[in-house]
Parts: C-alpha cells; structure tokens; sequence
C-alpha cells in the first residue's frame, strides 16, 4: 500500500502522508471487506525522542455492506481516528512481546508500511451486523418478499410442523 522510508524521517522533522487507497486494490479481497469509495488517509509520522515511530491521523471513505435482514444494498461512513506506535526490537519487555497498541519494529527495517496498519484498523472496525435502519422488517421467511416495501399475503397463524412432535408431547 504506503511505505515510509526511515532514514529520511530520522534525519528529519515529521511529515505528512497523505494517501488514497483504492477500493479495488487486491489487499481488501481476503478480508471480507468491500469498500464503496476509496479511502483517503492523512497521517503525521515522526519520531520520538526514545526512537520510537508515532504515526497519527484518519482514514475517511464508505463501507458497502448488504443489510442482514433485508438485503438490501448499504452504504456507511467509514471514519477513523488512528495512532500508530512501533518500538524498535530490542525496546520489548523480557518476554519479547509489546502490547495491543504497540508494532515492533524488525532489527534493520529501512522502511516501514502504513498500508497494513491502516488496513488491520479498517477491517477491525467495519460491522459485522449491518442494517439499513434499525426498524427493518426484513423478508417474508414464506414467499421472500420485501415486507419494507410490500404487505405479503402470507399468514403465520398455522403452526410450524418441524414442532409437531413437542406439541403431541404436550398433549399427552
């Protein structure tokens, strides 16, 4: 997606990054994600005086979902606040890992790609349960119908018979 080269960042003040990812880049095909605009992302990447790299700033674009009761087709705002914190290896506690909100760093990285990051935050935060309006009807478990936009003329007054068996039961 977007690297960042290290040296030049090291020798410098921050910088701006600012980028559009498409929709359509190959990234996005094994995450389950579809996106209806590309994604627009600004970030201010600098150093730290412990060395360690800070990356902070939003992504903005549209999520496409299709909406869990109806299937009708979605589109969401998809707007992130992110902070990026990557340690050098040898900064990691005795057991070798960093915490949740902390990316190490390889021994002899010279570039750094803001692309993963950014795409790990985009995929965590698209919803797995997408409804095109809370009051949604659904579709008519019977004959499929739309019941947003149309009245069914099926009725649900007649008993299921996959529970027949637990009514005779009952009965006895």
């Amino acid at each position: 997606m977007f690297t960042i080269n290290l040296a030049e960042l090291r020798r410098g003040s921050p910088f701006r990054v600012r980028r559009s990812i498409s929709a359509r880049d190959p990234s996005w095909d094994d995450a389950d994600v579809v996106l209806a605009t590309d994604l627009e992302v600004d970030m201010i990447v600098s150093e730290t005086v412990s060395g360690q790299i800070l990356a902070q700033g939003w992504v903005r674009g549209m999520s496409r979902h299709d909406c869990k009761r109806c299937l009708g087709p979605l589109d969401r705002p998809l707007e992130l606040d992110l902070t990026f914190v990557w340690l050098a290896h040898d900064e990691l506690g005795e057991d070798g890992e960093g915490d949740a909100d902390t990316r190490v760093l390889a021994p002899g990285t010279m570039e750094l790609d803001l692309g993963e990051a950014v795409r790990e935050e985009v995929v965590l935060a698209i919803p797995g349960f997408a409804l095109c309006r809370e009051e949604c009807r659904g579709l008519c478990p019977q004959c499929g119908i739309n019941r947003n936009e149309e009245t069914c003329p099926c009725s649900f007054d007649e008993p299921d018979p996959r529970w027949d068996a637990l009514r005779a039961l009952r009965k006895e």
